[in-house]
């Protein structure tokens, strides 16, 4: 977008991000009180350009949000596969705690078309547990942090928020496992003699509130990061199993 076409009541900064300018345009359009839910890309929530930043601390100290449901990716396949998060904000107060939801499953196979209906549907409970988040606060202030965290929703609070760069993702805010076991697994391995250098796709199967399978690929150096980034406790081998060597 030209810069010079931006007015200036929707600036963020030096920004050209449509995403960031029509969110910028939302909330100024409401009333004060006024409720807006708006699907946004997943780097709306996180990104780390001055303009991401600017517009997150504006939404969190100068209104209410209330609440983020991050979508499973692929969910407006065929047309898109960015990953998206629907945000959930009233106009004016300010934030002190916002609910996080995760669909892992809505209700169609994530496949390139997305059009065949499976019986996995997470949005149903997320939607109840939206309507009813003030008792489902208290639930969570009464957990014991001892126990796994199993339910698909959680909270943070503004100062949790605050020092994390008002980053408003839910999976920056999930509740961390309490069992740091990962296992890795070839699943694929087109070259011969030893694996060690070579690209291959890798399965790490994680245990605790993290649950399921991501397929990461990589070089086996960087493996261990790799899967960090994707589960910010895992502890991965930093070296090559004997186990996972191959040779022609």
């Amino acid at each position: 977008m030209d810069r010079d076409r931006i007015v200036e009541e929707v600036r963020v900064g030096t920004s050209t991000a449509t995403e960031l300018l029509f969110l910028r345009y939302m909330l100024d359009s409401l009333r004060p009180g006024g409720r807006c839910g708006v699907i946004v890309p997943e780097g709306v929530l996180f990104g780390s350009t001055t303009a991401h930043k600017e517009l997150r601390r504006l939404l969190v100290e100068g209104n209410r949000v209330e609440a983020v449901l991050s979508l499973p990716g692929g969910a407006f396949q065929p047309y898109s596969g960015v990953k998206t998060s629907v945000l959930f904000f009233r106009k004016g107060g300010s934030t002190e705690r916002v609910l996080f939801l995760h669909a892992e499953a809505d209700g169609y196979k994530l496949d390139a078309n997305h059009d065949t209906p499976i019986d996995a549907d997470d949005l149903p409970g997320l939607a109840e547990a939206y309507r009813e988040r003030e008792a489902r606060w208290t639930e969570w202030q009464a957990r014991s942090t001892k126990q796994e965290w199993t339910a698909k929703w959680w909270f943070a609070d503004a100062a949790s928020i605050r020092a994390s760069d008002f980053k408003l993702s839910a999976s920056h805010y999930r509740p961390m496992s309490q069992c740091h076991e990962v296992h890795l697994c070839i699943v694929s391995n087109q070259g011969t003699n030893s694996i060690r250098g070579r690209r291959f796709a890798v399965r790490a199967s994680a245990t605790g509130d993290y649950g399921g399978t991501t397929a990461i690929e990589g070089t086996l150096p960087n493996l261990r990061g790799a899967i960090q980034h994707q589960h910010r406790w895992a502890v991965v081998y930093s070296s090559v199993p004997a186990a996972m060597s191959t040779s022609s």
